[in-house]
């Protein structure tokens, strides 16, 4: 693999998940700039085998090579950020439902308690210590 073909193979290596994670950060928190280099992301990805050529012709930009690193950057801060903070992902996903605005709060997301126990009641007492106490 060349050198140049790094970004191309990234790319194609990306899951769903990854690539719609890139979309939503760049959509939603990246630069008014980041959304030139998600139609990059989507031409780069969409090649079966990398054509730097093509892209050249179709993309503009002053500085190719200075293009394909803020890419990657772009591409590997998303990657950190979604690795080292699994909850977001959880943020982001669109809910389903009747009711977009609604909260599940059945969600095992929201329930505090262990799988097969029910919460404790806010009013009861707690719980008397059966064990005796050394005096």
């Amino acid at each position: 693999m060349k050198k140049s073909e790094y970004l191309h193979h990234l790319i194609r290596s990306m899951d769903k998940r990854d690539k719609d994670n890139l979309m939503r950060y760049a959509r939603m928190r990246g630069k008014k700039t980041d959304h030139k280099y998600l139609e990059f992301f989507r031409a780069i990805d969409a090649q079966a085998t990398y054509n730097e050529a093509v892209l050249k012709e179709a993309f503009s930009f002053s500085n190719f090579s200075e293009a394909k690193r803020h890419l990657l950057e772009l591409i590997l801060r998303v990657l950190r950020i979604f690795d080292q903070h699994p909850e977001t992902e959880m943020q982001n996903r669109p809910i389903s439902g009747p009711s977009s605005n609604a909260v599940s709060t059945t969600s095992p997301c929201f329930n505090s308690s262990k799988p097969g126990k029910s919460p404790p009641a806010k009013n009861a007492s707690p719980p008397s210590s059966t064990s005796p106490t050394a005096n």
